[in-house]
């Protein structure tokens, strides 16, 4: 099993965590590690979006791709064949 360093304060809250979840202390940091990985991916997504909207010709863009595929949910694709087959009788 790999081996990391950790600061005493980390260690410490490693512990009460794991005691207060009942959980192992690998678990308790995997699942630590996992909300930090997400939190990170959204913090990029976010800046990201921001930076994409604040160039007005890429969000006019988006903006114009997004009206084209709301225009498709209307052709029946994904729907089941009943579904479909009473879309088409009400027509």
């Amino acid at each position: 099993m790999p081996t990391t360093r950790i600061s005493d304060v980390g260690l410490t809250t490693l512990r009460q965590l794991a005691k207060e979840l009942g959980q192992p202390q690998p678990a308790v940091l995997d699942e630590a590690l996992e909300n930090l990985r997400r939190k990170q991916f959204f913090e990029t997504l976010n800046r990201q979006y921001r930076a994409l909207r604040s160039g007005s010709t890429a969000w006019d863009e988006e903006t114009d791709e997004r009206r084209l595929w709301d225009q498709t949910s209307a052709d029946g694709i994904g729907m089941s064949i009943p579904d479909q087959l009473r879309t088409l009788a009400a027509r």
